[in-house]
């Protein structure tokens, strides 16, 4: 049954309002939230099935490196184009229907990698599929920002970004064995469908909630006031902090693999490092969530840049794998505690008229650290070696510390003892 926009709505001011209206709302609004995290879970579960199998295929048909990186890097661009843009729709025309379009897209897409065959279909296919994910993105963010109010925000956050990672965890795992016995046609069309059922649920539960969103021509819709100006210039320390911290993320990805190569480390232990580093993570979102609901939102950003800076550092001093696998997975716990309670502060800074656009920005953010960072990384492991990577990477870890620390400013809440932060 369809969760009709009053009953997402939860009315404190009514005087006739009973328990059981009450209840209805709660659960409407946390069988919202659980459609959005549903969603995007899948997507990202389709999105970890193309990351394995269009470099291998296109591999395997003879395609150059180059052109297989090119291909891939179209996805990024034009999702870190897209993005702003779609979050502005959201905000003009409702946020869940550019989410739902978002959803489709990114199904049809799938689908029609089940039936390209050369190079360029694959590259215009990978660049589409950024134009969906755009509109997956911040709308979705913006959404669980409606939902919730800043007492669970963190926590909320936490599981959506666990169910980002789930996806990209286990997408790799299922198409390896898919590929390997249907081929990439069948594999995508599965992934495909799945996006499909995610679209069928989000449409019955997923509802606009905010009173300043979807009224096409109201000029309170498009026009910020001063105030919502002033939300978005406290924003900035913020987006900094994303920037640097997306930037790390995205070294660690490219390097861990290219590290255990150099140390001789087998594909089969280097993914129990990886799967136990992923495990990690999904816990790491969850608890830290929670945490920035009852402690407010710096105090887990500090503790985990903290342990991500001095994790980072020692696997710099010490430079050998057999460090690195005990390091790795607490550098885990560091960007854990980190995202969700950052993630959180993002929603409670941005003006409400205004989250589909915050939640593009922040989207664009994403794709320009994890454009940056694998450049950043082959350099300088090519110029200066890994240990001095590592050093570096601490480095920028410790100026995003001091940036959380002195210039990132606490939103309207933030849990029970936010105003201790």
């Amino acid at each position: 049954m369809a969760v009709q926009e009053s009953s997402l709505r939860l009315n404190m001011n009514s005087p006739g309002g009973s328990l059981i209206t009450k209840t209805h709302a709660i659960t409407g609004v946390d069988a919202a939230i659980f459609a959005v995290c549903l969603s995007t879970f899948l997507v990202r579960f389709g999105f970890g099935e193309l990351n394995l199998i269009v470099p291998y295929h296109l591999a395997s048909i003879g395609v150059p490196r180059t052109l297989i990186g090119i291909a891939l890097s179209l996805n990024a661009t034009v999702e870190m184009c897209t993005a702003l843009p779609a979050g502005a729709m959201a905000d003009k025309f409702g946020r869940s229907k550019m989410f739902l379009l978002g959803l489709f897209l990114v199904s049809l897409t799938l689908a029609c990698f089940s039936l390209a065959t050369e190079w360029w279909h694959f590259a215009m296919l990978c660049g589409f599929l950024g134009f969906g994910e755009a509109f997956t993105i911040a709308p979705a963010l913006a959404l669980l920002t409606d939902y919730t109010e800043v007492e669970r925000r963190g926590r909320v956050m936490g599981f959506f970004d666990a169910s980002v990672t789930l996806g990209y965890a286990a997408g790799p795992l299922a198409a390896g064995f898919l590929y390997e016995k249907f081929g990439h046609g069948i594999t995508f069309q599965i992934a495909s469908g799945m996006v499909i059922i995610a679209f069928v649920i989000s449409a019955f539960l997923v509802r606009d909630v905010s009173r300043d969103v979807g009224h096409l021509g109201s000029k309170r819709s498009i026009i910020l006031s001063d105030a919502d100006l002033s939300q978005y210039k406290r924003l900035f320390p913020l987006i900094v902090s994303w920037i640097l911290a997306m930037f790390i993320l995205a070294v660690g990805q490219v390097v861990i693999p290219m590290y255990a190569e150099a140390h001789n480390v087998g594909t089969g232990r280097l993914g129990i490092v990886m799967a136990a580093v992923c495990i990690t993570l999904i816990a790491s979102y969850v608890l830290f969530g929670a945490i920035a609901d009852r402690v407010g939102r710096k105090i887990p950003m500090i503790f985990g840049l903290s342990v991500s800076t001095v994790s980072i550092m020692l696997m710099g001093i010490t430079n050998t794998w057999e460090s690195a696998e005990i390091l790795l997975p607490m550098v885990a716990v560091g960007g854990g505690a980190f995202a969700p309670a950052a993630l959180a502060l993002l929603g409670d800074i941005a003006p409400e008229r205004g989250r589909g656009v915050t939640m593009g920005i922040y989207d664009v953010v994403v794709a320009t650290g994890m454009t940056m960072g694998p450049l950043f990384a082959g350099v300088i492991s090519d110029l200066m070696g890994f240990g001095a990577l590592f050093l570096m990477c601490s480095a920028i870890t410790a100026a995003n510390l001091v940036m959380v620390t002195f210039f990132v400013k606490m939103g309207d809440g933030g849990g029970k003892c936010a105003h201790r932060s």
